[in-house]
């Protein structure tokens, strides 16, 4: 399999598993925060692919995050946009696994990727708390929950380990119990009658 094929079956799988009412979701979600429509005749690459938007949404989130946007057409600047944006993500603490890489949104090459880096966003946000001014969207972030046991509790679960890594049997024993006499393997060739005799 060749480099270009493999890269057209992951880009394959990656839209088999895009989610148009997720992107729906996001779309009215970065709306109801910058405050502007975004053009529904244009793709959700196309809108992002500048950076001003994602950029606009970062100052939203928190003023200042972002000093200057880039409104020029030239790549490198586009591509500064998006950079600026992925380290205001980082500032606010969302993972760097749930984030992407400037070409996955710039070259289009992992739009499933940018897509759920909004829900990852999100979740960090409510989780940190002090940005109620932000919808959640998806679900929550996960929280630890914290387990306290009595000590009868955790005596019977000591006993429940042992009974298990001892090779407890609950009650019976092999004690008793015959498998037959030892069999002996010999070496029995027919076109050598001399070690039979042995």
């Amino acid at each position: 399999m060749s480099i270009t094929s493999l890269d057209q079956d992951l880009a394959k799988k990656r839209a088999d598993k895009y989610d148009e009412d997720n992107e729906k979701e996001v779309r009215g979600w970065i709306s109801s925060i910058i405050g502007e429509e975004l053009p529904a005749d244009q793709s959700f690459h196309e809108i992002l692919k500048s950076g001003v938007v994602i950029c606009k949404l970062a100052n939203k989130i928190e003023p200042g995050t972002i000093k200057k946007i880039n409104n020029s057409k030239m790549p490198f600047m586009q591509m500064e946009n998006i950079s600026a944006y992925l380290n205001a993500l980082k500032k606010f603490g969302v993972p760097a696994h749930e984030t992407f890489q400037t070409i996955d949104l710039y070259e289009n090459k992992n739009m499933l990727q940018v897509l759920n880096s909004f829900f990852a966003l999100s979740r960090t946000l409510d989780d940190k708390g002090g940005y109620d001014h932000i919808p959640l969207i998806g679900p929550k972030l996960a929280k630890s929950r914290e387990c306290s046991f009595t000590e009868e509790q955790l005596r019977e679960g000591l006993f429940i380990a042992g009974k298990y890594s001892q090779g407890y049997t609950g009650g019976s024993s092999q004690s008793g119990m015959s498998f037959g006499a030892r069999r002996e393997i010999t070496y029995n060739n027919p076109f050598d009658k001399d070690k039979e005799k042995k």
